[in-house]
């Protein structure tokens, strides 16, 4: 199984008119330290070519920008043998950010080297993507250029492989000054099989749409599966971070999966042949939708939660006789059932229902009702996955 790299860095940023000039040359790139806890870098605004210029005179060149406008440098050093993929994300989706990448020799002297056209870039990209992508450039996994030149194009170029101990410099240049800064997203990502199949609860087999969705909710894959129920999904995802798979039919409940490299490391084929059971829907029935969860002490729906809601929307919107009741639950194990408790269930269960409401599911096809810590699907917890299960909401159908 592949293994993406990622790098996250992390600036301190003390005296910072003075540390957006000092790592504007070369010279001073900014040495970034390999993160392992997914932490994202965030780094002031870039502010003019800096004292010297390495970067001039390459009119219509594939590798290079035409000439330096605010630019930053950056210096790292890899561990291990692996795929390196990075993303720029800047703090105003307007700006537009180019980046060039360079292997170097550390014992030469890497800047003149630069400057003189003697070290070729092995990652270029120059282009400017259409607003979906919201400004953002880097590599990726599945971008098929290794360089972009200037104009309307595919902001990310393809990753590299790399191995111990070599070095890189990485210089990223913004063509107009802004008051906005930007920031660098890096992890681990591995390459992972899940499959198998959809069922009803009388293990009968069901055509059913299946998606993937990452822990800020964002889908990134969505397809259906073949008349016999069965399906394949073949992505990367980051290590340690919960992605939801969801399953969804228009006649039946919704069901969903949390999916974590973390379980790999115990059973390398431990989402292959998941099978997922959707239940009709039934007058009168209560669902307990898997991970349909809320951050502790907040009427937030947990980002990998998100796409349980959007669900439930096309499931009422597909179904309109279908009329439901939103019930609101807290993790409070050992205690007693305050105000406090009951307060933040009835504020979870608005949150669904606002939600609905806003998508223009009619109000009388729903109504509401909390139970604070009453009802915890854990009254005694041991550990904070079980806390999480309690702060939920549950689906009852009252009309279908």
């Amino acid at each position: 199984m592949k293994i993406i790299l990622s790098f996250i860095f992390l600036l301190n940023v003390v005296g910072v008119n003075a540390q957006l000039k000092n790592f504007a040359d070369c010279k001073n790139a900014q040495l970034l330290n390999i993160a392992k806890d997914g932490l994202i870098g965030v780094f002031p605004k870039p502010v003019g070519p800096g004292e010297l210029i390495e970067i001039s005179d390459t009119k219509k060149s594939a590798y290079y920008f035409e000439k330096e406008h605010n630019t930053s440098w950056f210096k790292f050093g890899t561990l291990t043998a692996n795929k390196f993929v990075f993303e720029i994300i800047p703090e105003s989706p307007t700006d537009d950010f180019d980046f060039i990448l360079f292997k170097v020799d550390p014992k030469t002297d890497v800047c003149e080297q630069i400057k003189l056209k003697k070290n070729i870039p092995l990652r270029t990209n120059i282009a400017r993507g259409d607003t979906s992508y919201h400004g953002k450039t880097g590599l990726k996994l599945n971008a098929e250029n290794d360089f972009k030149t200037s104009g309307k194009g595919n902001p990310y170029s393809s990753y590299i492989d790399i191995k111990p101990s070599e070095v890189y410099y990485l210089v990223i240049d913004k063509y107009k000054a802004s008051e906005f800064g930007f920031s660098i997203n890096l992890n681990y990502e591995k390459e992972i099989l899940i499959s198998g199949k959809i069922v009803d609860e009388t293990k009968k087999s069901m055509q059913a749409e299946i998606s993937l969705s990452d822990e800020n909710g964002r889908e990134i894959y969505k397809a259906m599966t073949d008349k016999k129920g069965y399906y394949e999904i073949k992505t990367a995802i980051k290590t340690n971070k919960n992605y939801l798979l969801t399953a969804y039919n228009d006649s039946s409940f919704i069901e969903s999966k949390t999916i974590n490299t973390n379980e790999l490391k115990k059973t390398p084929k431990a989402y292959e042949n998941i099978s997922m059971v959707l239940p009709k829907l039934k007058k009168g029935q209560k669902y307990v939708v898997s991970n349909f969860n809320f951050y502790g002490n907040s009427a937030e729906l947990l980002g990998e939660s998100v796409p349980i809601q959007h669900n439930l929307f096309k499931l009422m919107s597909k179904n309109k006789n279908l009329k439901i009741v939103i019930e609101g639950h807290v993790n409070g194990p050992n205690s007693p059932n305050t105000q406090e408790f009951k307060e933040l269930s009835k504020l979870r269960s608005e949150t669904v229902y606002n939600y609905l409401i806003s998508k223009g599911i009619a109000a009388n096809r729903m109504s509401k009702e909390w139970f604070g810590n009453s009802k915890m699907l854990f009254p005694t917890t041991k550990d904070e996955i079980e806390m999480s299960m309690n702060r939920r909401v549950e689906i009852k159908v009252v009309e279908f």
